[in-house]
């Protein structure tokens, strides 16, 4: 099990724990919770420790990304693995936290299709996204329209990389998934 040092031990002059992680990030947050007895998460939800450790991985990873950014903007690899985590990161969040990294997640790989257009693994993932924003609304026209883009999302994956079972797989899902009927209990 990952094991953090308690929040209380600084870097001389520093507000990080020696660890470098941020105590105002997600995972600062959560640990810092964690610590202190009380509830890991939001208030509504509870991670279990191997959630806890997929916080912490994805936590990392959009922050080597973010700085990463920085260096080299262009770098459509960098932005789709920002997105990635961002997405990963939105699942263990809920309410307006959770729509906020999905919408960051959805800027981050449509800039990474700017850059390369046909980049199926993007273009797989922004599905996923767009789907994601579906389940999180509750106007009916808006999840019609998230549905659709996210269907367009993984054809065009699809036939970027022809064959690939997961992208074939997610565009039958989200055609069935499409159809029913709305509205639907938003899962936020």
């Amino acid at each position: 099990a990952l094991r953090l040092p308690h929040p209380s031990s600084r870097t001389p002059g520093g507000n990080k724990p020696s660890s470098g992680v941020d105590p105002k990030s997600a995972v600062g947050r959560a640990y810092t919770r964690r610590r202190r007895g009380r509830r890991v998460g939001t208030p509504t939800m509870d991670l279990q420790p191997s959630e806890f450790d997929r916080l912490v991985i994805f936590e990392h990873a959009r922050m080597t990304a973010q700085a990463n950014y920085a260096r080299n903007p262009l770098d459509a690899e960098n932005l789709t693995t920002w997105g990635g985590a961002l997405l990963e990161l939105a699942q263990l969040q809920s309410g307006p936290e959770c729509v906020n990294m999905v919408k960051e997640a959805v800027s981050r790989l449509e800039e990474a299709l700017e850059i390369s257009p046909r980049k199926h693994d993007t273009l797989w993932c922004l599905g996923n996204a767009h789907t994601a924003q579906a389940f999180l609304t509750t106007d009916q026209e808006m999840a019609k329209m998230y549905f659709t883009r996210a269907v367009e999302c993984f054809q065009r994956a699809a036939s970027e990389d022809p064959g690939n079972e997961l992208y074939l797989q997610s565009l039958k899902v989200t055609e069935k998934v499409s159809l029913i009927s709305f509205p639907f209990f938003p899962f936020i």
